[in-house]
């Protein structure tokens, strides 16, 4: 989709509030990000009252495994062995089995 059709196509859904919430500028479609929304409707499995009861200041807090989550931690291939031992630190201190290495994009390609 061109830039001008995607432009185009947020303008017609002007009034959905989800474009900010789920859309994401194509720059950062690497992220491959996951992201849940939880809002109020009317169902008999969970109430808008029952969400808002579990909410705080920083959103609705959800349990997840981030060892299913998180294959691999990348690290610039730039950044200095303190800033990755940070990382490592980080990583061990949330119990996350995935390992830490040091990104290969400094690397000579293939091709």
């Amino acid at each position: 989709m061109t830039d001008d059709a995607l432009r185009q196509f947020f303008e017609t859904q002007a009034g959905n509030l989800f474009n900010p919430i789920l859309s994401k500028r194509k720059s950062f479609s690497h992220e491959q990000e996951i992201r849940a929304v939880a809002w109020e409707r009317l169902s008999a499995e969970i109430s808008g009252s029952e969400i808002k009861k579990n909410m705080d200041a920083g959103g609705l807090p959800i349990s997840i495994d981030l060892n299913l989550l998180i294959e691999r931690v990348y690290v610039s291939p730039t950044a200095a062995p303190w800033f990755e031992d940070v990382i490592r630190h980080l990583v061990n201190s949330h119990d996350i089995a995935a390992p830490v290495v040091k990104s290969s994009l400094a690397s000579r390609p293939l091709y």
